[in-house]
């Protein structure tokens, strides 16, 4: 994955978690951080790599949202 698309796929799954949060569609309880991180890892098949990259993304776009787990 490019820098650009890693970028968009943290900034997509943060604001998506965020917005079934909000909704109450998925209980802010039984979501963690490592969780979150892991399922966005698997869900795009990310690589080895570049995961270090989508997390530090990840981390970016939690606090520029405003969201925390």
């Amino acid at each position: 994955m490019t820098e650009k698309k890693l970028n968009q796929v943290a900034e997509k799954e943060v604001r998506q978690l965020k917005r079934l949060i909000k909704s109450g569609d998925i209980p802010k309880e039984t979501v963690t951080y490592d969780i979150f991180v892991e399922m966005v890892m698997e869900d795009r098949n990310v690589p080895r790599e570049q995961q270090a990259e989508l997390e530090e993304r990840l981390k970016y776009w939690m606090a520029e949202v405003g969201f925390e787990l």
